[in-house]
């Protein structure tokens, strides 16, 4: 629901700018609801299953190339329009930080907030768990990217995850943004001690 209020208000804020050329699809803009944003999450969620190399692939009418049920679902148009407008949080309630990884990050802080809230209510991990740093590929530009020429993304978003050793499923994580994270203290001082105890309390 927040996050259909935030695309709601972001899209309003993007026509009022004044600046929209008379061809923008935006002049076409109609309110996103909650069932809308679902089926555009589902899309998302389907592009990780039947990967196409570019987004417009998946409208294609050429019998090598389409998918029919994603034509059936949403339009091109209409997913392009929420993808643009797609938002979690409103701007001015933005904490006041000169951080730019940590500005970057509460864009989507909350909807991340609440996602781990929920890994950790929906399951508890057996006693065998283990903590490691994950790099996610993220070729963007992004304050908070990461530069790792040991991993094999290299490039990417980093986090710290504590999962389930039996599984790998993640039941906590803390998103990399340098110096603004809130960790634990611990007795080495350690910056790699406190991500653990942090995680691990």
């Amino acid at each position: 629901d927040v996050i259909v209020t935030e695309t709601n208000r972001r899209a309003q804020q993007l026509i009022q700018h004044g600046t929209l050329k008379p061809q923008s699809r935006l002049h076409l803009w109609t309110i996103v609801d909650r069932d809308e944003l679902l089926v555009l999450i589902a899309q998302l969620l389907f592009r990780g299953i039947v990967q196409k190399p570019e987004v417009e692939m998946y409208w294609s009418t050429k019998p090598l190339l389409e998918t029919p049920y994603i034509r059936q679902i949403m339009t091109e148009k209409r997913f392009s329009l929420l993808w643009r407008c797609l938002h979690f949080v409103h701007n001015s309630n933005l904490p006041d930080t000169s951080h730019r990884a940590e500005k970057s990050f509460f864009k989507i802080k909350p909807f991340f907030d609440a996602l781990i809230d929920r890994f950790s209510t929906v399951y508890l991990p057996e006693q065998n768990i283990a903590i490691d740093e994950l790099l996610m590929l993220w070729k963007g530009r992004l304050a908070m990217k990461q530069y790792i020429p040991l991993k094999r993304a290299r490039f990417g978003l980093k986090s710290y995850e504590l999962c389930e050793s039996s599984s790998g499923y993640i039941w906590k994580s803390i998103v990399h943004v340098g110096t603004a994270m809130q960790l634990n203290d611990s007795s080495d001082g350690l910056v790699s001690s406190h991500i653990v105890l942090t995680l691990a309390n």
